[in-house]
């Protein structure tokens, strides 16, 4: 075949295939149903293996929506399994003494390390088969901690002018505090500065903030939240980077003059 240039690169192209085949037999895989501030998770694997130890598995990765709010101390998820013994799709939830779910972070070289998900940030549940289940790989699901949400003390409004002040959170919990002014009385989540009448992001020190050059006649609405920047490092040993959010305070109102 190396006379032929067609047969040649047929070749190459076989063996390109068979190895993308192999690292996908290594990737473990999870189906994940969540929503945010999930009390559970919900891990789907095929536990029907083989006797070099290898297991099936179906399903994708979904789990980015596993969110908490910092609380002040360790969160351990509840974890809920459901396996099938065949190909058949058919689940049913496993024994919780079956596995055992540990918390932790990956390092630069994908390792797990367990530790206490506590502090804002990214970690994940480590979710480890025994018995007659422990030829199954372990199951990583990724979750998240956000900031806590933010208490507005009070606001002061004067012509064009205001002070919002706010309780502050600890500084190691924040990147920075975001300020926003909108005539809308229902804030979304998702909205960011371009959708305010007004919005600034200021230091994670601070406990207060002065805005001015409003528009008048109309009665504003004021809101707070704080985020977080982080880096972590996924199971495959790839830094990532993500922002987390807390959600917004509730209102305080201000018309400006």
């Amino acid at each position: 075949f190396m006379n032929s240039d067609f047969s040649f690169k047929k070749f190459q192209w076989k063996k390109i295939i068979a190895f993308a085949l192999c690292m996908l037999m290594l990737v473990p895989q999870t189906a994940v149903i969540a929503s945010d501030n999930a009390a559970k998770m919900e891990v789907v694997v095929n536990a029907k293996g083989s006797s070099s130890g290898n297991a099936y598995y179906v399903g994708s990765v979904t789990n980015d929506d596993y969110s908490f709010v910092y609380t002040g101390k360790a969160i351990k998820p509840v974890v809920y399994v459901k396996v099938a013994s065949s190909e058949n799709y058919k689940y049913k939830t496993l024994a919780k003494n079956y596995y055992t779910v540990k918390c932790g972070k990956f390092n630069s070289k994908g390792k797990f390390k367990a530790t206490s998900a506590k502090a804002v940030g990214v970690y994940y549940a480590q979710i480890s088969f025994k018995d007659k289940y422990k030829n199954i790989t372990p199951q990583y699901v990724r979750f998240e901690i956000r900031p806590q949400t933010v208490k507005i003390k009070s606001i002061k409004a004067k012509g064009r002018k205001a002070t919002v002040r706010w309780n502050k959170l600890a500084k190691s919990a924040v990147t920075k505090y975001e300020v926003g002014v909108s005539a809308k009385a229902v804030y979304k989540n998702d909205q960011h500065t371009d959708e305010y009448v007004y919005g600034k992001y200021v230091k994670n020190t601070a406990s207060s903030h002065k805005f001015s050059k409003m528009g008048s006649g109309n009665k504003n609405y004021v809101r707070v939240r704080a985020y977080k920047e982080v880096k972590y490092y996924t199971p495959w040993g790839y830094q990532e980077e993500n922002t987390l959010y807390g959600d917004w305070s509730k209102a305080a109102t201000a018309t400006f003059k």
